[in-house]
C-alpha cells in the first residue's frame, strides 16, 4: 500500500512539471497568444482653459491641467492622452502645478514642451517642462521668476517677461513663445533651443490680450489673434514673417473666438462661440491666406473657454470642456473632421 502511494506521488509530481513549463518558451517570454490590456477609458474632469498637443513620439494628443468651473487657486494639475478612441488619465511621477499652461511639439528637439506659472506669495514662478511618456513624466527643463517691478521694469533680453504661448515656428525649426514684455505694451518673441531662451528682437510687439497663436502652413507664416478692450471688443490680426509681426486690417470675426492650424488643410481654423455681448454666435471660419472664410457648418460646439488640440494620428481637431451657455464647465469631446463637428458619446 506504502508502495503504492509513493507512485502516485511521482506521477503527480512529474504531471505538475509539465503543466508548469507548458505556455512559456525557454526565455521565460509570454506566449504570444495572450491578450494585452484593455485601456481603462475615462472622462476627463469638466475644465476651461487647458493646454493641449500632439505628441508625436506616442502619437497621442496630450491635454494638461486647465481650470474648474469657478477657477479655484492652482488650478488643476492632472494629465490625460487621446488617442483617437477615448481618454486615459495619465499618472507622472513628477506633476508640474502651473496656471494658464500652454503647450507645443518641439520637432526640432523632439520634446512636447509645457510652460505655464505658480504664485507663491507675491512672485510668479514661471517653468519650462518637457514630456518624457511613462512613468518619468514631466521633467522641469527651466525656471525663472517675473520680477517685482512688473511694467515698469527696464528691458530685459537675459530671460521673458513671464510664461506665455508656445508655437512651434516649422520652417524655421524652432519653438517659439509670446508673452507679455517689460518696458512697454505689446508682447515679445522668444526661442527655446533645448537648453535656453533667447528673445527675438522684433520691430513691432503685438499686442494680444487673450486668444491664441497658430501657423498657417500654407505660408510658412505664424498668426496671432488678440482681444483688446480698447478696440470696442474687435478680435485684432497679427501675422509674424519670422523676423517682425504686422498688424493687419483684415476683417476678423468678432465675439469669444478660438484658433487652431489644422493641418489636413494648411490652413488655421476659427470657431466662434458669443459675439462681444456674450450673445451665442456660433460659426467656423477657415483663413485662406488673405482673410477668414466662414464654413457652412450646422453643427457647433457650444462652449466657451475651451481647449483645442489636433490629432495627427487621427487628421482631426479635438475640443474638449470649456463652458456652456449658463457657465458651467462641461466635460464634453468635440470632433472636427474637416466637414463637420461631432460631439462624443
Amino acid at each position: 500500500m506504502e508502495e503504492n502511494r509513493r507512485r502516485w506521488r511521482v506521477v503527480i509530481v512529474i504531471v505538475a512539471v509539465f503543466v508548469a513549463g507548458c505556455g512559456r518558451s525557454s526565455s521565460g517570454a509570454p506566449s504570444s497568444s495572450a491578450t494585452p490590456p484593455s485601456k481603462a477609458y475615462a472622462t476627463p474632469p469638466a475644465r476651461i482653459s487647458a493646454a493641449m498637443a500632439y505628441d508625436v513620439r506616442t502619437r497621442q494628443l496630450v491635454m494638461y491641467g486647465g481650470f474648474t468651473e469657478l477657477r479655484q487657486a492652482g488650478g488643476l494639475n492632472d494629465t490625460w492622452a487621446w488617442d483617437g478612441i477615448g481618454w486615459t488619465l495619465v499618472k507622472p511621477h513628477t506633476v508640474p502645478t502651473i496656471q494658464n499652461p500652454s503647450m507645443a511639439y518641439d520637432a526640432a528637439n523632439n520634446e512636447l514642451l509645457l510652460v505655464g506659472y505658480e504664485v507663491t506669495g507675491q512672485q510668479r514662478r514661471n517653468s519650462l517642462w518637457g514630456w518624457k511618456d511613462g512613468d518619468l513624466g514631466w521633467l522641469q527643463r527651466a525656471v525663472w521668476m517675473t520680477p517685482d517691478c512688473g511694467k515698469s521694469c527696464p528691458p530685459s533680453s537675459a530671460m521673458p517677461f513671464a510664461a506665455g504661448a508656445l508655437i512651434y515656428d516649422s520652417p524655421r525649426s524652432r519653438i517659439l513663445m509670446l508673452t507679455g514684455g517689460s518696458a512697454g505694451p505689446g508682447s515679445e518673441t522668444w526661442t527655446w533651443d533645448g537648453a535656453k531662451w533667447s528673445q527675438i528682437p522684433t520691430a513691432h510687439r503685438p499686442t494680444v490680450i487673450s486668444c491664441c497663436v497658430s501657423p498657417d502652413g500654407a505660408t510658412g507664416r505664424l498668426l496671432a489673434l488678440g482681444f483688446y478692450f480698447n478696440w470696442g471688443g474687435i478680435n485684432r490680426l497679427w501675422i509674424f514673417d519670422g523676423s517682425d509681426w504686422t498688424l493687419t486690417s483684415t476683417s476678423t470675426p468678432t465675439g469669444n473666438v478660438m484658433m487652431i492650424d489644422d493641418p489636413s488643410t494648411d490652413r488655421p481654423l476659427l470657431v466662434r462661440s458669443t459675439d462681444i455681448d456674450g450673445n451665442l454666435s456660433l460659426g467656423t471660419w477657415s483663413w485662406s491666406g488673405s482673410g477668414w472664410q466662414r464654413l457652412d457648418v450646422t453643427s457647433h460646439p457650444p462652449l466657451t473657454e475651451s481647449s483645442l488640440g489636433y490629432d495627427a494620428a487621427h487628421k482631426a481637431v479635438i475640443l474638449f470642456g470649456g463652458r456652456d451657455a449658463y457657465g458651467r464647465a462641461v466635460s464634453d469631446t468635440w470632433v472636427w473632421n474637416g466637414r463637420a463637428w461631432n460631439k462624443q458619446p
